[in-house]
Order: structure tokens, then C-alpha cells, then sequence
């Protein structure tokens, strides 16, 4: 990971990240590039859930909602899964899964807008020697510079119809 300087935190995954949701055949590989601020905790409740080991099932949630090649119903049960998988608390997975029902369906519209709009969300490997910046600024040079959006597949992949 390297991070950019935005408050909460933005960071470039620097290698893929691979997740074989038990509900599904096909792995989740998230690309190295991709940009996550792992979960997007209120401020008053990041003591709470200050990194930990939901980071990893946030980072791949973070980019099905990005994706979008599954529903937002979809991409928070493969997040659920994921959590109960790593171990944790049924009362912490309880929370989350309010936290999202309040919060995901203004994230997963605000990633769609995002995508509309050809705001890239995956650094390319060329670009990757980041300075230090923010993310909105890095992702503005990136748009400048014409980086293309990835491209999605037309047929949903196995993990969404889990």
C-alpha cells in the first residue's frame, strides 16, 4: 500500500489482492492500483473500528461497489461472508450492517456518478510513483492525463449471484 495524504486516509493498493468468497467459484481480484480508504467510518466512530481486521473484506467491498458488476445487495453480502470469514464478532458484523444500510446506498450511487463521470479509480502501473498528494488531486492529474476507466465484463461474475 502507499497512501496518499488525504484525511481519512486514501491508499494505492501496490500489488492485486485475491479473495475466494466461499459463496463463489470465481475469485475477486482487486488490481494493484486500485485506490480504498478500507471502510468509510463516521469520524466519531473510528476509534472503534480503527484498522483492523475488517480491512481486507472492506478493500474487496470497496471495489465491488466500485465495479459495480454486482448489485449494492450483493456486494454487502460478499462483504457479510467475507467478515464472518476473518472472524469477526457477530455484534461488530451487526454494526457494519447498519452502517450500511444507512450509508452504502449513497456510496454505491456515488461510485456509479464516479464512473459516469470517467473519474479512474485504478492507478496504472506507469503512474504508480506517486507524489504527495491528495488522492482528489492525483485522480485529477490522472483525468488530464486521459487514464481510461477499467472496463466492465457483460455477464455479472458467479460471486454476485451467490
Amino acid at each position: 500500500m502507499r497512501w496518499f495524504t488525504d484525511r481519512p486516509r486514501q491508499y494505492v493498493l501496490l500489488e492485486p489482492f485475491k479473495y475466494v468468497p466461499p459463496q463463489g467459484r470465481e475469485p475477486i481480484v482487486v488490481p494493484a492500483g486500485f485506490v480504498t480508504d478500507f471502510a468509510s467510518i463516521p469520524g466519531p466512530l473510528q476509534g472503534a473500528f480503527g484498522p483492523s481486521v475488517h480491512d481486507l473484506p472492506a478493500l474487496v467491498h470497496d471495489y465491488l461497489y466500485w465495479r459495480q458488476s454486482c448489485s449494492r445487495t450483493q456486494a454487502d453480502e460478499v462483504f457479510y461472508v467475507a467478515l464472518d470469514a476473518v472472524g469477526v464478532s457477530s455484534v461488530r458484523r451487526m454494526m457494519i450492517r447498519l452502517g450500511l444500510t444507512v450509508g452504502g446506498p449513497t456510496a454505491y450511487r456515488e461510485n456509479a456518478r464516479e464512473r459516469r463521470e470517467q473519474l479512474p479509480r485504478i492507478v496504472p502501473a506507469k503512474y504508480r510513483e506517486i507524489p504527495m498528494t491528495t488522492w482528489e488531486r492525483y485522480r485529477k492529474e490522472l483525468r488530464s492525463l486521459h487514464v481510461q476507466l477499467d472496463t466492465l465484463d457483460a455477464k455479472p461474475p458467479d460471486y454476485c449471484r451467490g
